[in-house]
Parts: C-alpha cells; sequence; structure tokens
C-alpha cells in the first residue's frame, strides 16, 4: 500500500474503531470517503455498505441512493418515493484494492460480479447469489419496477475501481476484457448509456477526501462580473452573470453526475420535473425566451471557503448552492437533453444570475442561506392581478365616474373589512 494513504486508514481505523486486517480496513476507509455524502461518517452505515468476504463477486462496496438517502431494503425505497411523483435514484459499486498497481483480471471480475447482480434483479433466483447481493438485487428491482417514479429512464450508476497506484488505471481499462464487460453491462439496458468505469489511484483517493468539505480547485470562468465589497466576515464576492457552460462545471463531476453534497445547506430538496416552478424554468430554457433567462430567474447563490482567480479565471472550493436548487436541477436536465447535446452552444449562449460568496465563516453560510430562501408568499391570485386584462378592468371601472362603478384594486394578500366590493 502507498505509504501515505496506509497512515491514513490506519488513522482512520483508529478513530472509528474498525478491527480487521488491513484489507479490511481499507475497504472501510473507501467507503466513508466515497460514500461520505450518503454515510456521513456514521460507522454503522459504513458498515452496511460494504460487502466484503470472499463471496463478494469482487464487489467489496455497494450503495443504493434513492432521493439522497441511502437504502437498504425495498419498503424503504418505497417510503421515499410513495408521496412524490419525480425521485432520484443512484447505484455506486466499488472495489477497493490496496495494491500500487491495476489487475485487469480483477477489474473483470469486479464488472462480472455486477453484470450477474443485475441478470439476477432481472429475472429474480435465475443466478445463484450470496445473500448480500441477492439484498441488493433485490433493491435494483424495486427501482426498476417503480421506473414511472423515478427522474430517469435508465438508473444512474458510478463504477469505482479503487487502488494504491501513482496512475490513474487507463491502460487497465483499455484492456479487452475490460471493455467486453463494460459493453455486457450496457446491453443489460439497465444502467445510463454514459456508464464507464473509474479507476483510481491514491491521488484521486486523497481528492475524495478533501471532498468531504465539498468540491475541491473547480475552475471557472467568470468575465461578467462587479465585485461587492468585502467586510470582517466575508473575503471576496462577486455577483454577475455565468454562462450555462460554466455553471455546468459547478454543477456536475466530469462524467455530468450532480456533484454531491453541494446542496446540503439548501432549505429545498430538488422538487422534480412536475412541479409548477420547475415547470416553468425547463420551459424557458427549451423556448426561445431562453434569451431573457437572467430576467426571469433569479439564479444561484454560492457560497464558498475558498476562492481565488486570476483575470476572468476563478478556481472555488468547498461550495454550496444555498439558493437556486430548482434552477441548478433544471439545468443539468436541459443539458443532458437531445437539443443540447446535439447542439453545445446552447449552453454557451445561455446566462444565468449568480451571486458567489467567499468566508471561511460558517455562520455567514448559514445566514445567507437563511436569508436568500426568505421569500413573502405569492398566491396565483396576487400574480393575476399583475396581468395587464387586470389592469385594463381596474381602468374601466375608474372611468365610470364618482357615482358610476365600484373595483376592488389589484390588492396583495387577503381581502380586509377595509377595503370595499365591487357592486
Amino acid at each position: 500500500m502507498h505509504t501515505l494513504t496506509g497512515k491514513r486508514v490506519a488513522k482512520f481505523a483508529r478513530d472509528f474503531g474498525f478491527d480487521g486486517d488491513e484489507s479490511d480496513q481499507f475497504e472501510r476507509y473507501v467507503a466513508a470517503n466515497y460514500l461520505f455524502p450518503y454515510v456521513r461518517d456514521d460507522v454503522r452505515q459504513i458498515e452496511r455498505s460494504v460487502l466484503g468476504g470472499a463471496s463478494d463477486e469482487g464487489i467489496d462496496i455497494a450503495a443504493v441512493v434513492v432521493n439522497g438517502q441511502l437504502v437498504f431494503e425495498p419498503s424503504e425505497i418505497d417510503y421515499l418515493i410513495a408521496d412524490q411523483t419525480s425521485n432520484s435514484v443512484r447505484i455506486i459499486f466499488i472495489q477497493a484494492k490496496t495494491s500500487e498497481s491495476y489487475d485487469s483480471k480483477l477489474i473483470a471480475k469486479f464488472l462480472h460480479g455486477i453484470e450477474t447482480v443485475t441478470k439476477y434483479a432481472i429475472k429474480p433466483k435465475s443466478l445463484p447469489l450470496p445473500a448480500p447481493l441477492v439484498d441488493l438485487a433485490n433493491l435494483i428491482d424495486r427501482i426498476a419496477e417503480s421506473g414511472d417514479k423515478f427522474q430517469d429512464t435508465r438508473i444512474p450508476c458510478e463504477l469505482f475501481y479503487v487502488t494504491t497506484s501513482s496512475n490513474d488505471g487507463e491502460s487497465a481499462r483499455k484492456e479487452l476484457q475490460v471493455s467486453q464487460a463494460i459493453s455486457r453491462i450496457q446491453e443489460l439496458g439497465i444502467y445510463s448509456e454514459n456508464l464507464q468505469l473509474r479507476t483510481h489511484g491514491h491521488d484521486a483517493l486523497a481528492a475524495k477526501l478533501k471532498e468531504r468539505h465539498g468540491p475541491q480547485n473547480i475552475r471557472f470562468t467568470f468575465e461578467k462580473r462587479q465585485t461587492i465589497p468585502a467586510t470582517d466576515r466575508v473575503s471576496e464576492a462577486y455577483i454577475g452573470l455565468i454562462s450555462g457552460a460554466e455553471a455546468l462545471k459547478l454543477l456536475t463531476d466530469d462524467i455530468g453526475n450532480m456533484r454531491p453534497g453541494i446542496f446540503d445547506d439548501n432549505v429545498r430538496l430538488d422538487l422534480g420535473n412536475h412541479n409548477p416552478v420547475n415547470t416553468r424554468i425547463i420551459g424557458t430554457l427549451q423556448s426561445s425566451d431562453r434569451e431573457h433567462f437572467p430576467f426571469l430567474n433569479n439564479g444561484l447563490t454560492i457560497i464558498a471557503t475558498a476562492l481565488r482567480g486570476s483575470g476572468d479565471r476563478f478556481f472555488i472550493s468547498g461550495y454550496q448552492i444555498v439558493n437556486g436548487g430548482q434552477t441548478s436541477h433544471q439545468l443539468v436536465r436541459w443539458a443532458a437533453s437531445d437539443a443540447v447535446k446535439s447542439d453545445p452552444k446552447l449552453m454557451e449562449e445561455l446566462w444565468i444570475p449568480v451571486k458567489i460568496v467567499s468566508s471561511s465563516d460558517p455562520g455567514v453560510r448559514t445566514s445567507v442561506a437563511i436569508a436568500t430562501n426568505l421569500q413573502t408568499p405569492i398566491g396565483a391570485a396576487d400574480i393575476q392581478a399583475s396581468s395587464q386584462v387586470a389592469k385594463n378592468v381596474e381602468e374601466y371601472f375608474g372611468q365610470s365616474g364618482i357615482d358610476g362603478l365600484r373595483y376592488c384594486g389589484r390588492i396583495r394578500g387577503p381581502l380586509s373589512t377595509s377595503h370595499g366590493r365591487g357592486l
């Protein structure tokens, strides 16, 4: 094992009270870091996500995440999706090896294990499987049969082969037995079309450790901006417009998945495609009104622990999107649409309002999150009162003279006894 990684694993095992040999401890260390947005250092959750043992079919760690929560029973899936018409799901498979090199045979075994579990989910009891993998297959089966309740037609899936190597394992990924194994999984038609294997060495593992504090050193371009004066608790801040293409760098990882943990301080979960607000957002993105998006949308408010820039190029770390969660999710969905895939310039030509605040004070993050989400409720009647028809009616009544018709003006909020009614 890589020396520094070995020391970190040993300290992790002591801190969390994990026994076992070096291999067992490494599996739990990988699970704790790669699944951190979901396990949050909960020892029991870490243990439950590690399959381990001689009969794991090469799958050391597995996680099924529904609406941002780990699930271990089909009944938990039913509970989480019962009251929502649009739900999110993600499945993560991990093989963790202490070796400082990549073994294509072990990678192929890992992928074969995923294929076997998936086939069992498609046709239960069709293959012999150890109990932990049967439980995993049952979860996949429940998600598949509840497909109408989820946002994605196919199940988003991530595959990681984690080692302590000094390189990224590109040559191992290109091995014929590995590429063929990936193709067989894709042919099952269960997982998202962009399914790919990521091979990680000790540098990628160290980066995952840092991501406990949010994404690190994400580069983006921010040319249309104005500086907001700093304060004792805010080191720097900007307000302006960012292109859709640059916003995606902040929102998604290198394979297009939403970055985990960036909405932890946001008071609203993703409300799904059928929410009225989200319907309007995606409608604007898909229409010719897209050029008016900066005027029709409040944009994103981002709080970061570190922000550094040179000219228009910025690097941001440890950030949270505390306002604009619905906009973010609809933007990512639109970016994955056929229209954008066929014309990527659509993302470059879209402009999104953004406010970025850099502060190491956790109190600032909390206060900004609360303040940007405190809004006076506006009902449908209030919105209708601003329409041109309502204004025309008010003008018509006003022209009837002092003894003519009376009209109750375009009132905001509930009608009180002090307001007259039209007679």
